[in-house]
């Protein structure tokens, strides 16, 4: 009997490996950075951009296509919190010697390091997934209407 790892198992197998770790990482990075005034906003964005993604990783082992729709919905979540963030940052310094312009561009360099560190493996881990997915169910689809599955 040969042991045959499937696709989704083995992207399910390199999330384990790869994508939980990163996540606890970043999770004991942020939680011990806080302060003990940290408003439900900020617990709300740790729960959506790390802690969430631990189970849903988890669930790719039996529904790989839920887990990755739960993956993006996380990422969703997370950055709307973290626009937020952004914005009302930018709100309470009305006093700024910048620009709007330069502001803003300013804004969107530092929403993009932060979208690549925070959310770069669970977007590949989840793209990945629905990637497999629909090339599977597009092969089956294919062999179907030769009449060559059996």
């Amino acid at each position: 009997m040969r042991f045959r790892l499937s696709q989704n198992k083995t992207i399910a197998l390199l999330g384990c490996l790869l994508v939980i770790p990163w996540e606890l990482f970043l999770i004991f990075g942020f939680t011990f950075s806080l302060t003990g005034r940290e408003s439900l906003w900020t617990w709300a964005f740790i729960l959506f951009a790390f802690l969430l993604n631990i189970p849903a990783i988890m669930l790719s082992w039996f529904n790989p296509k839920l887990s990755a729709y739960w993956l993006l919905a996380n990422m969703a979540v997370s950055m709307a919190i973290g626009a937020g963030f952004q914005l009302r940052g930018y709100l309470e310094n009305p006093h700024s010697t910048e620009s709007l312009t330069s502001t803003l561009l300013s804004l969107f360099a530092q929403s993009v390091a932060t979208i690549v560190f925070l959310w770069f493996a669970p977007a590949v881990f989840a793209f990945g997934t629905l990637i497999v997915i629909y090339a599977e169910q597009h092969e089956s689809n294919r062999l179907q209407s030769t009449g060559l599955e059996s």
